[in-house]
């Protein structure tokens, strides 16, 4: 069972929202004024300054009483520790978003603006995380602090919120560096819940994490110091104590049921505990306390029933991907293989995880090895997931993936079904074509086939589309629509003859619900692979490949087992509203972001390391990479790995998970230059960074689906911006980050120039898809 997605929260009310900053503190004149004054001299002035003081008695009160600000709301009384002092200095705050400053802590001057600015360009964000410094008792930077993971070092790193990481007690969250919406903090009880005040802070962090998304932004935003006698808030007194760990263990016991991620289950309850006994286990050890660890360890099994061994199976491996543990699960899958070699299904989900990385050619073998030994009910799926990493691995060539594609279609089994029947050709009635979509409610299909549907001229077509979800089906005045998800292959093929079909268009590529079995068994006159999967469909009696000159050059048309035709200019368009073209980001930022918001899977290493190179080149330049598939904390964690072997530090490199197309859209504001993958391109979201102003720089490969922006480029008037070598690829790149001229010019002109060139005129398009399939139906 996926977990329930996280909630949003509802969007700041204006541009500059009052902003809460929270301070607990008791006894804490050694450091308190920096505090005070790293708040009050940020350059963003609507905020409020929230103090719960407990009783200080060592001129604490007195150092308050000295700043004449009206934004600073003081409370001095009595409380049972810092707990309750937290919790109540958090229900005395009135702004929109909510950050923190402690006593031992400073804010750096942009702290708060930088927050503001970003949960405007995230609105799904419930809270934001950054890095900090770690400094002396007078504020002065020192590497004698330490990491999340004991590590010296002059600064913290923030990590991504993975809720199964923080309650095994991997790392902590630090309220320092972190901002909060204040309404999903009422959302999850701040005012409501009666808090465990003997683990209050990670409670906080476990109930906000299990319902709103927790942001991770790399980037100084705070300072912290350490050493001071009393201190409330310490890394290096991180609760390790037996006491404190049954109480987390407590809190675990009575949340995991209800938790959205957990959803009430042992083993990963389990793998918690054992979490949380490896993080005491330090210290008992450490203190050569081993009987007294040995006693905890007993009194959690009897107390809580843990299990402390991890037996993998298929059922946990997956709770560990879902939770956002894909290490863990990469590694119960390969010791199951090792176990069980046997276990099909595993390799094809191993295979899965090693994708998600942009391991493709790693993950290849292990597919393949599902499809020869697995049955055909485990083969499908597993196989439709193979085809798709092909097109996409940098080692395959064009003859390779024409001889699997034909393996697979081989394995669509013939329907049961009378020989096909041609119907009389249209003579002077509308032309009868059809079209299918597995998902007629995806982004792709709005943007691109839609728009043309709905353009189509009604006196020369009579449109049926057929496909699913059964309750997203299109919208077009002029057509019929008809659910068809539910049908077996044979019923599907059985009502499109029946409708007499001059031309059927299958849009699903290797998708699951795709119709290629239908199809192979001749439903219409003229079938044709469109959209979705960008290389020859293998299978038999589809007739035509929609393409253009740019991405199936003549000479390659012995890689299908269609023939190819081909449409002036590009082979598809896309709508886009007119937007208000934003400034381009290096004239705010002093920087240029170069950035890619496609999929996890198109970023192999050949990729990265391009673009690892590229960022050497460029020293003050960053990288913005924005997924969906970033959410899950492993996969964000590997991908950053990969850059900081190569000392790209870590700030330069800004990871979004993606939601949907509301953050990308946001997202492309802050890019200055797109980078396309290879030899997998881009298509809409190569289009889209265009259609806003965005260049995007591409690698022109050897097959179809390494020059679909090759073809969208020259479509909206960039064929310059066409690499046919990797270090061409480097000079166009760098070429573009050093002429800001020309990027201001491009972010104002290109939308005006795709719409010229034909990569965003729909009626034009349509007139000219029109003519292509007219052409077609007369070629039966």
């Amino acid at each position: 069972m996926p977990p329930i997605p996280y909630r949003i929260p509802p969007p700041l009310s204006c541009k500059e929202p009052l902003v809460s900053i929270f301070m607990f503190c008791r006894n804490g004149s050694r450091s308190i004024r920096r505090a005070i004054e790293s708040l009050l001299n940020q350059p963003y002035r609507n905020i409020e300054f929230v103090i719960q003081d407990g009783l200080s008695t060592d001129g604490t009160l007195e150092i308050f009483r000295e700043y004449q600000d009206e934004r600073i709301k003081l409370v001095s009384e009595k409380d049972s520790g810092s707990d309750e002092a937290m919790y109540r200095a958090l229900r005395r705050c009135r702004g929109e978003l909510i950050g923190s400053c402690l006593s031992d802590e400073e804010l750096l001057p942009n702290a708060i603006v930088e927050a503001v600015e970003y949960f405007h360009q995230n609105p799904e964000a419930g809270a934001t995380q950054r890095d900090w410094f770690v400094t002396d008792l007078d504020g002065n930077i020192t590497p004698n602090g330490c990491d999340i993971n004991g590590n010296p070092t002059g600064s913290c790193q923030g990590v991504p919120f993975c809720q199964l990481d923080y309650l095994a007690r991997n790392y902590f969250m630090h309220y320092g560096s972190a901002f909060f919406r204040t309404a999903a903090l009422h959302d999850v009880g701040l005012v409501t819940h009666d808090w465990a005040l003997d683990c209050g802070e990670s409670e906080f962090w476990t109930r906000f994490g299990d319902a709103y998304r927790i942001d991770y932004l790399p980037g100084m935003n705070s300072k912290f110091s350490t050493g001071h006698e009393g201190q409330l808030s310490n890394l290096a007194t991180f609760p390790q104590s037996a006491a404190s760990a049954q109480g987390w263990v407590r809190m675990v016991r009575n949340f995991y049921k209800e938790s959205r991620l957990l959803q009430g289950d042992d083993a990963l309850r389990d793998y918690i505990g054992i979490g949380i006994l490896r993080r005491v286990s330090r210290s008992h050890l450490t203190k050569k306390s081993p009987e007294k660890f040995a006693e905890l360890v007993k009194s959690f099994q009897e107390e809580f029933g843990l299990n402390l061994k991890l037996k993998p199976s298929f059922d946990l491996c997956e709770k560990m991907h879902r939770a956002g543990k894909s290490d863990v699960a990469i590694n119960l899958l390969q010791k199951l293989l090792r176990e069980n070699p046997t276990d099909w299904p595993s390799y094809h989900f191993l295979a899965d995880l090693l994708a998600e990385r942009g391991m493709i050619d790693q993950a290849l073998p292990l597919w393949q090895k599902s499809l020869t030994q697995g049955s055909r009910d485990e083969e499908q799926p597993a196989h439709l997931h193979y085809l798709a990493a092909r097109i996409q691995s940098p080692r395959l060539h064009a003859t390779a993936l024409l001889e699997h594609q034909r393996e697979w279609a081989a394995t669509l089994a013939s329907l049961p079904l009378p020989a096909f029947t041609a119907p009389d050709p249209t003579s002077t009635e509308r032309l009868r074509l059809g079209v299918h979509a597995a998902n007629w409610a995806s982004e792709e299909a709005r943007r691109q086939i839609l728009p043309v549907l709905r353009e189509l001229d009604t006196e020369r077509f009579d449109l049926t589309c057929y496909g699913g979800p059964d309750d997203a089906l299109p919208e077009i005045t002029s057509a019929r629509t008809v659910a068809t998800a539910s049908l077996s292959e044979s019923d599907f093929a059985a009502l499109i003859r029946s409708h007499r079909l001059d031309v059927l268009i299958e849009l699903s590529g290797t998708n699951p619900g795709h119709r290629w079995t239908a199809l192979a068994a001749r439903c219409a006159p003229i079938q044709v692979g469109y959209l979705n999967h960008f290389a020859t469909s293998g299978v038999p009696n589809v007739d035509f490949l929609l393409a253009d000159a740019v991405t199936f050059p003549e000479a390659e048309e012995t890689f299908t087992t269609e023939k190819v035709h081909r449409l002036p200019g590009c082979f598809t368009c896309f709508d886009f509203e007119p937007v208000q073209q934003s400034e381009s980001p290096w004239t705010k930022n002093g920087f240029i972001t170069f950035g890619c918001l496609e999929q996890a899977s198109r970023l192999n290493p050949e990729v990265l390391n391009l673009w690892i190179t590229l960022l050497g080149t460029l020293p003050q330049s960053r990288l913005l990479l924005c997924n969906e598939e970033v959410h899950l904390a492993d996969v964000h964690n590997h991908l950053r790995a990969q850059f900081e072997k190569y000392r790209i530090a870590r700030n330069r490199l800004l990871i979004f998970p993606r939601r949907d197309e509301t953050l990308a859209a946001n997202l492309h504001d802050q890019i200055d230059i797109a980078l396309d993958p290879f030899p997998h391109t881009g298509t809409l979201g190569t289009a889209a960074a265009l259609a806003r102003g965005v260049p995007v720089v591409t690698l022109r490969g050897d097959r179809f689906s390494s020059r679909l922006s090759t073809s969208l480029l020259t479509a909206a008037g960039l064929p310059e911006l066409v690499a046919n070598t990797p270090r061409d690829y480097l000079i166009q790149a760098a070429a573009l980050a050093h002429d800001p001229l020309r990027l201001r010019q491009l972010r104002a002109d290109l939308p005006t120039l795709a719409r010229t060139h034909g990569l965003t005129d729909i009626p034009r398009f349509t007139r000219q898809w029109e003519a292509a399939i007219t052409s077609l139906a007369g070629r039966r």
